[in-house]
């Protein structure tokens, strides 16, 4: 169980630091499809679209690994070998995958392991992983890692008339639809250790609205409009399937996209806060289309546009939570939930994510916003502050929304600086755009609040976010200079 001082490098950086290790050392299946594959961009974090033949559809179906499967490598190929099985049952084509690996910590050596197992296991079926992440979970796994992917497979238009009949007849479930010639992109992530709230409420539906919020947000941060949301439960003991099944579809539906959730039994792979609970573990991935026009003229902030705050209900989203599972435990026991205090901070810290793709991609068509953030994993420090370092660019911050009033309880004893490195502090997310009047209105639209902030500079000297009247606890205003 960490501190709260060592999450931002033990959870956030190291789980960063993970997610870069497994896309590096699959980084070569880019390669086996030089037919299909374009990568945009340069270095590991670098975008990887499928060019999907006219004649084609794409396929979309997820599977866990064999959790039978004690050896690490073996258990870890069994992913592969599970997804090109289903592709095999329906007779059409496997191209692509993108997987979420869960770990007790984000070790090197077993992370090294599951990344050459993939690549080796993608070679002769000529493969491409588009995408990875490693969520670092804690002892909610009790095994080297627990792992799921989503895959792209291919069929000719001609032949989808058949394709649900197999899918059926094999018990896959899938999504399917036309590209239409827009290239493909995947993204995926997790609900992350959130979950434990739900097991401690008895009520999972909340859990749903976190795992769009991640993928759907992340999606948006490239301008891609959404297909497919498939998203895989892991489960210990009577998890309702069923009914987050349901709020999934209820949910998608709403947002105009199609979806699937399935689900696989893990057993004593995870666990609860102790032993003998039921627990679950939710993650997916979102496969998306990007316009042409987009892939040539991508999101990027620019000088002189203002930086507005967007804020929803509140609620935590689905950051910096093992520290927050620390705290309450560390001050109210292990059955924090059962005191009264527990039980109002369970009403908040279990409160959904706000799902900013419908704004997001509101403000992105109508032209109004350069670039979008979001508050996931890292907060200020790796989702705002190193997106704008990477540009060269550098806001000062003023009249950022204050947080609830029940995060006192988890920022008595925490430095500033180390708070809004991992909590989101009352803000969903961040626009920059060169017209905040328009934008505002069309971020009240969608019933959330914005407010301007800043002015994104270019400074010679200085990179990133600094924190105006918000104090570090060396006495200066909280930075972050988003290189490290």
């Amino acid at each position: 169980m960490v501190t709260t001082e060592e999450y931002v490098d033990e959870v956030i950086r190291k789980g960063d630091k993970g997610s870069a290790l497994l896309r590096k050392l699959t980084a070569p299946t880019l390669y086996y499809r030089p037919d299909l594959v374009q990568v945009l961009g340069e270095g590991m974090n670098e975008t990887s679209v499928l060019r999907v033949p006219q004649d084609q559809c794409v396929v979309v179906h997820a599977a866990a690994g064999n959790p039978q499967e004690k050896d690490l490598a073996s258990y870890t190929a069994s992913l592969v070998q599970r997804l090109v099985q289903q592709a095999r049952d329906m007779g059409v084509e496997p191209v692509a995958f993108s997987e979420v690996v869960g770990t007790p910590a984000s070790d090197p050596d077993k992370l090294t392991i599951i990344g050459n197992t993939l690549t080796d296991a993608s070679y002769s079926h000529r493969l491409v992983i588009l995408n990875g992440e490693n969520a670092v979970l804690g002892e909610r796994v009790t095994v080297d890692a627990n792992i799921s992917g989503v895959m792209i497979s291919l069929i000719e238009k001609k032949r989808v008339h058949s394709l649900r009949y197999h899918a059926r007849a094999n018990h896959i479930t899938i999504a399917v639809f036309d590209p239409q010639g827009r290239p493909v992109y995947m993204n995926n992530d997790g609900e992350g250790t959130k979950a434990e709230f739900y097991e401690r409420l008895g009520n999972f539906k909340g859990s749903i609205d976190n795992l769009l919020a991640m993928n759907l947000d992340d999606t948006a941060k490239l301008g891609a409009r959404a297909e497919v949301v498939a998203a895989l439960v892991e489960t210990q003991g009577r998890i309702p399937v069923r009914r987050m099944r349901h709020k999934l579809k209820q949910r998608a539906r709403e947002l105009g996209i199609t979806s699937f959730l399935v689900s696989e039994d893990l057993n004593s792979r995870i666990q609860s806060y102790k032993p003998g609970l039921r627990a679950y573990n939710l993650d997916g991935a979102v496969v998306s289309t990007i316009d042409e026009e987009r892939l040539a003229h991508p999101l990027i902030p620019e000088e002189g546009d203002h930086l507005l705050a967007i804020r929803g209900r509140p609620n935590p989203r689905s950051n910096g939570i093992s520290s927050r599972r620390e705290i309450l435990i560390r001050k109210l026991g292990l059955e924090w939930h059962r005191t009264e205090e527990g039980r109002a901070l369970l009403r908040y810290v279990s409160a959904p994510s706000t799902i900013l793709y419908p704004v997001f991609r509101a403000l992105i068509e109508q032209g109004l916003a350069t670039s979008v953030f979001h508050m996931s994993g890292g907060a200020y420090e790796g989702k705002l502050a190193r997106p704008l370092a990477r540009h060269g660019l550098y806001v000062e911050m003023r009249g950022i929304f204050s947080p609830n009033p029940k995060e006192a309880f988890f920022l008595e004893g925490v430095p500033n600086e180390v708070a809004y490195a991992q909590w989101p502090m009352g803000n969903d997310g961040f626009v920059t755009t060169k017209d905040p009047v328009r934008s505002g209105e069309v971020i009240r639209s969608h019933r959330l609040h914005a407010v301007p902030v800043g002015i994104v500079r270019r400074d010679g000297t200085r990179t990133g976010i600094e924190l105006i009247g918000i104090k570090a606890s060396n006495g200066e205003n909280v930075k972050y200079s988003g290189k490290y």
